[in-house]
């Protein structure tokens, strides 16, 4: 499983989008790629090699070529959503791996039909959460103006601050090095005396 920063990294390159972007049609080797994005074979063996150290791509394997040497083939390694969330007061940004094996599907009359309906479901889904996050953003914009500076003390209110982040004490008390059971207890007289 690959990690955000490195996914981050990857793919804030224009070419390394296009190679991935091209993936998503099936396999490729490397001139192919040269061919088709025009530019060097090298300068794709340095994208691969990136998105590869990055598990987004693998080598799927070497086939024999008609017109020289054996090639390697690259394909896809990952399916995830990566979602980036920024608005004053809320910034992040979260990884979920698609898990396909498990969906099973019949495929029953039109599949263009199926996948329009699909695509129109996650349109709704995705205004939905663009709706949550704008409400979740006044709410924060309410605590950090109205709750957050009635607060008394600097290690309370980044306590108080990081909890409404994960909403877990223990996650707090290792970022902070504090107890848990302190965490616990400032977290309980913030929200008895200020909420």
């Amino acid at each position: 499983m690959t990690d955000i920063d490195s996914i981050l990294s990857a793919i804030e390159n224009k070419t390394r989008r296009e190679i991935l972007f091209r993936l998503i049609h099936g396999d490729v080797y490397p001139l192919q790629l040269s061919r088709e994005l025009r530019i060097s074979q090298q300068a794709v063996m340095k994208h691969l090699y990136i998105l590869e150290k990055t598990k987004l791509v693998k080598m799927r394997g070497v086939e024999k070529s008609d017109v020289g040497p054996k090639r390697k083939i690259y394909g896809l390694e990952e399916s995830f959503i990566l979602n980036i969330y920024l608005t004053p007061y809320f910034f992040d940004i979260r990884k979920r791996d698609l898990d396909t094996e498990s969906i099973n599907i019949d495929i029953e009359g039109n599949p263009l039909e199926m996948l329009k309906k699909v695509d129109e479901e996650i349109d709704r889904l995705e205004e939905i959460i663009a709706q949550k996050i704008a409400i979740k953003k006044k709410i924060l914009s309410h605590i950090e103006n109205e709750i957050i500076p009635r607060i008394g003390s600097d290690i309370e209110r980044e306590i108080f601050s990081e909890y409404i982040k994960t909403w877990d004490e223990k996650y707090v008390a290792n970022e902070l090095g504090l107890p848990e059971n302190i965490i616990e207890q400032i977290i309980k007289r913030i929200i008895d005396e200020y909420i």
